[in-house]
């Protein structure tokens, strides 16, 4: 036993250790300049291995690696592509718009300057432009009338005496009047004086009675027109005279002149037919041609006037084709 103990107690010594002697001279040159290079290559060389042993951990075959990688470079080069271009384009347009408000104001003041030249240029002949423009008022004649109220009676009694200086509408340079006298806004009672031929100058003499409330009367006009008569078209009317009956004193009876004002007239119109020949590859021609209207004459004419007599009632009537030169030729002497 104390010889196992005095074994264990004994010291244990360390190994001697060698040193080896260190290279002296071109060795410590070379640490100082080449140094820095072969840690940036150390530094390479390893990312390059860490990048390839990446690489071979992806389960893919390399030219499908190479295919991915040609790829992302196009889509980055037309990234970069519409980027620039879009640059461009906006420069380009802010450089036109720029031009354009520089045109336009020019232009602005051009258009400005030659306004302003051209009022004062103008701007005393105006005046003188206007006053003849202005058109002198249409004789139409005037009309003589006389008014007179029975309050016991409650009557109004309507004299149309007589017309004068009445406008020529006939081709023989006269008319022939006559006089419509009715209320508004009723139109229920209508009367008419006689038809006095060729004369611009009427003497009718003749009076109508309207039995009207004094209370309402306030609210009714007077119309006395003025038309000439046509035996085969629609009267023309000559002109009219109207009376608000809220204007006049009635206490006394009253007589005086006034002037025709103008009345609304209807346009004149004829129809006018033309019979064509159908022809499927060349132009229609015209078989024959009528006309029906106030200028026709014979049956034309006639059912012209069956058809004014007749409103809203449909007239029928056989007409005979003239040929089309014919009846162009007469309407071109009714225009």
């Amino acid at each position: 036993m104390r010889n196992i103990f005095k074994r264990n107690q004994a010291p244990i010594v360390a190994p001697a250790t060698t040193t080896a002697p260190m290279p002296v001279g071109p060795a410590d040159n070379s640490t100082g300049s080449g140094g820095a290079g072969e840690s940036q290559e150390d530094m390479f060389a390893k990312l390059k291995d860490k990048f390839f042993n990446e690489i071979n951990k992806i389960p893919l075959p390399p030219w499908a690696l190479i295919a991915i990688a040609v790829v992302a470079g196009l889509l980055l080069l037309t990234c970069c592509f519409c980027i620039c271009k879009k640059c461009c384009c906006k420069k380009k347009k802010n450089k036109k718009e720029k031009g354009k408000g520089m045109k336009n104001a020019m232009n602005m003041k051009d258009m400005k300057g030659g306004q302003d030249d051209d009022d004062n240029e103008t701007g005393l002949t105006e005046g003188e432009g206007e006053g003849e423009e202005e058109k002198e008022p249409e004789n139409l004649g005037k009309l003589q009338f006389s008014l007179d109220y029975d309050f016991q009676a409650n009557q109004l009694t309507v004299g149309v005496l007589q017309a004068a200086e009445l406008p020529a509408l006939d081709m023989g340079g006269t008319s022939d009047p006559y006089v419509k006298v009715f209320l508004l806004p009723d139109k229920k009672k209508k009367y008419e004086t006689k038809v006095h031929r060729k004369t611009l100058n009427p003497a009718f003499n003749e009076t109508f009675t309207f039995k009207v409330p004094y209370q309402e009367l306030g609210g009714k006009t007077l119309v006395m027109a003025i038309y000439d008569f046509d035996r085969f078209s629609k009267h023309d009317i000559i002109g009219e005279v109207k009376v608000p009956m809220n204007t006049v004193d009635l206490g006394q009876p009253i007589e005086e002149w006034r002037d025709l004002q103008g009345g609304e007239k209807e346009e004149k119109v004829q129809v006018v037919v033309t019979v064509l020949d159908y022809d499927k590859l060349g132009k229609n021609e015209a078989i024959g041609k009528i006309f029906v209207g106030s200028n026709a004459t014979g049956t034309e004419l006639r059912h012209w006037s069956d058809m004014l007599a007749n409103p809203r009632r449909p007239i029928a009537q056989w007409h005979s084709l003239k040929p089309e030169e014919e009846v162009d030729a007469l309407l071109g002497k009714n225009k």
